[in-house]
């Protein structure tokens, strides 16, 4: 990657500082305190957008993800990052489904332990700090969360109860 690219990404992330947009939200106000509304307007202006947004779209398209689903942008929006500050984006940080059937043994073995839980917030802790996971607990949490875990290990859970 050339140290000209590197300088135009620091340049734009200088940009959007400036503009500070954290302090608000150029969103219309929606009398709803539902994420997913705020993201389905987020999608509905990208499909509605110009022939930028259609970059946007074409990327999601030739990476195979779904516009429409939130752990998608987070994946795609964590690897341009990754490639954008030099690091590298193409390590194995893959979930196989060895890892994840072994992500939710632990949570059900860790859960179990007394005082035996079936909350995911505190099974994510105790997966940080009893089994010295990488991760942090929040993290975890979205792993579990994003591959539709949380059912099953609150079922196997109850069962040993």
């Amino acid at each position: 990657m050339s140290k000209d690219y590197q300088k135009l990404w620091n340049d734009q992330l200088k940009k959007l500082s400036r503009k500070n947009m954290a302090r608000f939200s150029q969103a219309p106000k929606i009398n709803c305190k539902d994420p997913k509304t705020n993201f389905d307007l987020v999608v509905s202006l990208i499909y509605s957008g110009d022939e930028e947004d259609e970059k946007l779209r074409e990327a999601f398209k030739k990476a195979k993800l779904n516009v429409e689903d939130p752990f998608h942008w987070w994946q795609l929006l964590h690897d341009l990052i990754m490639i954008h500050t030099d690091r590298d984006a193409g390590r194995s940080r893959l979930w196989t489904e060895e890892k994840k059937r072994k992500l939710e043994r632990d949570c059900v073995s860790v859960g179990r332990r007394d005082p035996a839980t079936d909350s995911i917030i505190e099974i994510s802790k105790r997966l940080k700090d009893d089994l010295h996971y990488t991760q942090t607990s929040e993290n975890l949490q979205f792993q579990i969360s994003r591959f539709r875990l949380t059912d099953r290990i609150k079922r196997k859970i109850a069962r040993h109860l």
